[in-house]
C-alpha cells in the first residue's frame, strides 16, 4: 500500500498511528457551530491518494442507486454525481432534502473496518493500518 501512495512504509505507519489534525469551528446557520477536524497537509495528500485508489476499486461493485460522492471515469457512459441523482427524482410528488446532524463524526473505525473488510476484501493488517490512517479519534 505504501508503495501505492508513493510513500514508504515507516511514513504510512506513522501517519497511522499518529495521525496530525487540526481542530476548528465554523458557524452553521442559526448561531451553532460546526467541529471539523482538518487533517494536516501531509496526512491529507496521503488520504487523497488512497481516497482516489479507494474509489476506482468501488467504482466496479457499487450499488446502481449511489450517485453522490463517487467518481466516474471521463468516458462513463451513465455517469453518477449529484446532478444524475437529482434527475432521479424530477418526476417524484415529493421529495426531502435532510443534513444529517454531525454525520462525519457518527463514523466509527468499526463502520471502517466492516467497509474495508466486507466490500474490499481487504486483510485484517491492511484494514487496521487504512483505518488508523482514515480515522480520528475512533
Amino acid at each position: 500500500m505504501a508503495r501505492l501512495l508513493g510513500t514508504t512504509e515507516a511514513n504510512l505507519l506513522k501517519h497511522a498511528n499518529k495521525p496530525e489534525y487540526h481542530t476548528f469551528f465554523i458557524p452553521k446557520p442559526g448561531g451553532q457551530k460546526r467541529k471539523i477536524d482538518h487533517p494536516a497537509s501531509a496526512l491529507k495528500t496521503l488520504q487523497q491518494s488512497l481516497n482516489r485508489y479507494l474509489q476506482a476499486t468501488y467504482y466496479g461493485v457499487r450499488p446502481p442507486h449511489v450517485h453522490g460522492f463517487s467518481i466516474s471515469p471521463k468516458d462513463d457512459f451513465s455517469p453518477r454525481n449529484i446532478y444524475t441523482n437529482a434527475l432521479q427524482h424530477t418526476k417524484s410528488e415529493w421529495f426531502l432534502n435532510i443534513d444529517l446532524k454531525d454525520f462525519f463524526h457518527t463514523v466509527t473505525t468499526t463502520h471502517l473496518k466492516d467497509l474495508f473488510r466486507y466490500t474490499f476484501f481487504f486483510p485484517p493488517d491492511l484494514t487496521a493500518v487504512l483505518t488508523k490512517l482514515l480515522t480520528f479519534n475512533g
